[in-house]
């Protein structure tokens, strides 16, 4: 036991199952040399070597275990329609982002611009489609994961450290007939992308300051004009074509 690290236990985890009076208690213990993770019930002698990574899902933190839902306890209704989206640059700033898009009037319209434009109407669909997607995403926003700060008027506390703000968000829903208020609003700061796979975000109302998943974070890039690639990001090398040496070969 001992010399496997399971006198003095690195995590002990107790889970209640069902009606049982009694939680299971799990021991999780590991060698000086770390060269493994062992595990054990509490009550049983039976000792097992498990996966060593396993130690990183069980984290301390109790942040960690909290309901990844934004709004756990007040889910925007199936139903609700999205009325207004606006993405503005932070701490003030004209919209870079406005949905719906206010149209000018035909009679505002060059002569020249009147006639339908086929291509510039399909680019006008994807772009209002990856909108109302990104809009779809927030109605119920999953986060990827909490951080242990709360939310900070002009700066988000990330793993890397502080990052200012960059965006304010702001996405408005219609909920269904007979709902009293009849429309309801997020609100959302955002910093620039950090890495391919890291964005933060802070919700003032909640308090709650966070990391966005893939999925968000992939929409965001899509829709914001002129965003940059990650980081980390590397254009692939130019090819070099290749030389026909026959072609440059002198004759004798």
């Amino acid at each position: 036991m001992q010399r496997l690290g399971l006198e003095n236990p690195i995590r002990v985890v107790s889970l209640q199952v069902g009606n049982e009076p009694r939680p299971i208690t799990l021991l999780f213990g590991q060698p000086e040399s770390g060269e493994a993770l062992h595990a054990k019930m509490e009550d049983v002698p039976y000792i097992y070597e498990v996966q060593k990574n396993l130690i990183d899902i069980l984290r301390t933190q109790h942040i960690y275990y909290k309901d990844r839902r934004l709004f756990p306890d007040n889910p925007l209704p199936a139903e609700a329609t999205l009325k207004r989206l606006t993405i503005s640059p932070f701490p003030e700033g004209e919209p870079i982002i406005a949905f719906p898009e206010k149209k000018p009037l035909p009679e505002d319209e060059p002569t020249n611009s009147k006639k339908s434009d086929s291509l510039t109407r399909e680019l006008e669909v994807a772009r209002e489609a990856l909108i109302l997607g990104l809009a779809d995403n927030l109605r119920n926003l999953r986060v990827r994961e909490f951080t242990s700060k709360a939310f900070q008027e002009n700066t988000f506390s990330g793993p890397d450290g502080d990052v200012p703000w960059a965006f304010d968000l702001e996405a408005a829903y219609n909920l269904p007939e007979g709902n009293d208020p009849e429309q309801q609003t997020l609100s959302l700061k955002l910093t620039p992308r950090i890495s391919g796979s890291e964005q933060g975000a802070g919700h003032k109302e909640s308090g709650n300051a966070f990391l966005l998943r893939q999925q968000t974070i992939d929409l965001l890039y899509r829709i914001l004009p002129s965003a940059q690639p990650p980081p980390e990001y590397r254009a692939p090398p130019k090819q070099t074509p290749d030389v026909d040496l026959q072609e440059n070969t002198p004759e004798p």
